[in-house]
């Protein structure tokens, strides 16, 4: 009888570990606030293809 009494308040023990660990909210980070300009935006696109696509990306140094 006790240990089927342990093996439940165990059990219990367990779930309300586990509900109260999904309950807690994860850290939220807010978006930045900067808007890339156009020229700023198009080096980061043709780095990114440089990066992903060296083959077939456009040349380094090309001008917007």
């Amino acid at each position: 009888m006790k240990r089927r009494v342990l093996v439940i308040t165990g059990a219990v023990l367990t779930v309300v570990a586990l509900l109260a660990g999904g309950c807690v909210s994860p850290e939220v980070t807010e978006p930045e606030d900067e808007v890339l300009s156009p020229e700023d935006a198009f080096d980061v696109a043709v780095a990114w293809l440089q990066q992903v696509y060296p083959d077939r990306a456009p040349a380094e140094g090309m001008l917007w």
